[in-house]
C-alpha cells in the first residue's frame, strides 16, 4: 500500500492499493481477529512446540549416517527443511 503523503486515514477505516484509497470501516469481525489473534498464535506455537520431535537420522550398516538422504555438504537437502515429527 502507498499512502499519497496529504492522505488521512481515519481511525478504524480501510485502505489498500497503490496508491491507497479508502474501502471503507473495518468490520466488527476483523476487529476482533486483530485483537484476539496474537494470544491464539502464541498458543497455537506453544503447542506446536511441546508435540513436535526431532526424527533419527537413519544408520547404516556401518553405523555412519548415510548419506543417500544427506546434500553433499552433509547438510539436509533442499527441500527437506528440517526433520520433525509431531508426537
Amino acid at each position: 500500500m502507498l499512502v499519497p503523503p496529504a492522505m488521512i486515514i481515519g481511525d478504524g477505516m480501510l485502505a489498500a492499493g497503490v496508491p491507497a484509497r479508502i474501502l471503507g470501516e473495518v468490520t466488527a469481525g476483523a476487529k476482533q481477529w486483530v485483537e484476539t489473534n496474537p494470544s491464539l498464535y502464541r498458543e497455537l506455537a506453544r503447542r506446536h512446540a511441546a508435540g513436535v520431535r526431532p526424527v533419527p537420522e537413519p544408520q547404516t550398516g556401518d553405523g555412519s549416517q548415510g548419506m543417500a538422504r544427506r546434500g553433499f555438504d552433509g547438510l539436509p537437502s533442499a527441500g527437506r527443511p528440517g526433520r520433525l515429527r509431531a508426537s
